[in-house]
């Protein structure tokens, strides 16, 4: 095998591009926000009780509110929803991506 051919399989650590490099290469997101979600709630039980919920305000923004026994809190947070159609069917997946959180207490008393 000569140089010129020759494959390397292995990339040390230290020869990895940073991600903001990565990030350059990928150009910009091509697929559109989606508003699908915006009204809506999913509601998880947990094991100990609690009651996780992700209410979706509008097409940017979330609240996930935890609840257990006589507490609540919540966070706010903005999100970005893509939206797609699947080549081989009618059916739609959403995916969702959590861009920011910030704490901010809300107390049920």
């Amino acid at each position: 095998m000569t140089a010129d051919n020759a494959f390397q399989d292995y990339v040390p650590v230290r020869e990895w591009p940073s991600v903001s490099t990565m990030l350059d290469g990928f150009g910009d997101q091509t697929l559109p926000a989606s508003p699908a979600l915006t009204g809506t709630s999913v509601s998880l039980q947990g094991e100990d009780g609690r009651t996780f919920t992700m209410t979706f305000g509008d097409s940017s923004s979330l609240t996930w509110t935890i609840t257990a026994e006589d507490n609540e809190e919540s966070v706010e947070a903005s999100y970005k929803a893509i939206e797609a159609v699947r080549a081989s069917s009618s059916s739609t997946s959403c995916t969702v991506r959590v861009d920011r959180c910030a704490m901010s207490p809300r107390s049920s008393t």
